[in-house]
């Protein structure tokens, strides 16, 4: 579906029409609820099976938004950035104690990550400030990474047989490159992906609108990288080679089994050597295929994608639960579900940006 490409001259609802990234959660998720509920029913006898993978992260194996601190445990330590966790009961404290530990820049979030809400890079005091303000949840800070690629690495560990990589996701942030000529806010008026995020974005360079890049100068407006702030994912699956497996078969215990890490390193070789490479974070059970956000895919392309993942996903569980590991009951899962989201909904309303 590489027809009629958006560009910045198009209304956002056409491009929201014409790219199914930007559709409804529930369009995409239609089918696979459908056949995720079923598959619960007569599958798994009635318990909510994703329950039964990554049981060592919490009970509901990461599928219900897990502390980011639990997740870390599981994984050397030596895997992530610097980190430091607190809880909203520090924030009187918690400046002191950041900026003790690191310089600027560093990142500040929830500790119960859910896509990317209420993520921030801090370039400053006045930065933290702001952000600790408004905190009314457990945070932490991470040091900055510099690492050239961010990249998604989606697996599967089944039992009695070698972990898998199902997807890989290259991530490209929003950015500019100077003409010597336009300001920055030229610049970004020709990105359609600009355009769709513009009420998050635009609030960190109003006072940067006019400066003007030198020539081929890269000018990085959007550090964070989350589709929903602007950064465009892109499939890789094709870069998975056994060498990569065979290393990623060392970094995951065997206690967990499906999820997806998102990662910086040096270059892609990295993700076969692991030299310079750190993880950001390892989503559990919960955790989206992402390359099928890559533009270039059409409704039926997701569903291939979706079907893929999840198929997977209930195979390990039915053999989890047939070994003897516990699941909840359905209406159980699906109550801690949407405990879930409405803890999305809730960072949300903060305006921490």
């Amino acid at each position: 579906m590489t027809f009629l490409k958006p560009t910045a001259n198009w209304p956002n609802w056409l491009i929201t029409i014409r790219m199914p990234e930007f559709w409804n959660y529930r369009i995409i998720y239609f089918f696979v609820l459908f056949w995720l509920t079923f598959k619960v029913i007569f599958g798994a006898k009635g318990r909510f099976y994703p329950f039964a993978l990554n049981r060592i992260i919490d009970e509901s194996g990461g599928f219900s938004g897990a502390s980011k601190g639990l997740i870390n445990k599981q994984f050397d330590d030596s895997l992530f950035p610097r980190t430091l966790f607190l809880t909203h009961e520090d924030v009187s404290k918690a400046k002191e104690l950041i900026t003790q530990a690191f310089e600027y820049p560093f990142i500040l979030k929830p500790t119960h990550l859910n896509r990317g809400v209420a993520v921030l890079k801090i370039n400053n005091e006045s930065d933290l400030d702001r952000y600790l303000k408004q905190t009314t949840f457990d945070f932490q800070a991470e040091e900055y990474l510099n690492q050239a690629i961010e990249v998604a690495v989606f697996i599967a560990n089944p039992l009695d047989e070698p972990l898998k990589i199902l997807s890989i996701t290259g991530k490209e942030f929003l950015s500019v490159e100077g003409d010597g000529i336009q300001s920055i806010h030229a610049l970004l008026k020709n990105n359609w992906r600009y355009r769709m995020y513009a009420a998050e974005i635009k609030p960190h360079w109003e006072n940067k609108w006019d400066r003007i890049p030198a020539k081929k100068e890269y000018i990085l407006i959007q550090p964070i990288g989350n589709h929903n702030k602007g950064t465009r994912f892109i499939d890789e699956s094709h870069r998975k080679t056994t060498e990569m497996e065979v290393h990623f078969q060392k970094i995951v215990p065997d206690s967990i089994q499906y999820g997806r890490f998102d990662i910086k390193v040096r270059d892609w070789n990295s993700l076969c050597t692991g030299e310079d490479l750190k993880i950001i974070e390892f989503n559990g059970t919960i955790a989206e295929p992402i390359n099928y956000l890559d533009e270039k895919y059409g409704y039926l392309d997701i569903q291939k994608i979706m079907f893929k993942h999840y198929k997977c996903q209930y195979k390990i569980a039915k053999q989890m639960l047939d070994r003897g590991f516990y699941a909840p009951s359905f209406i159980t899962g699906w109550r801690r579900t949407l405990e879930g989201s409405r803890f999305r909904k809730k960072l949300k309303n903060i305006k921490i940006d």
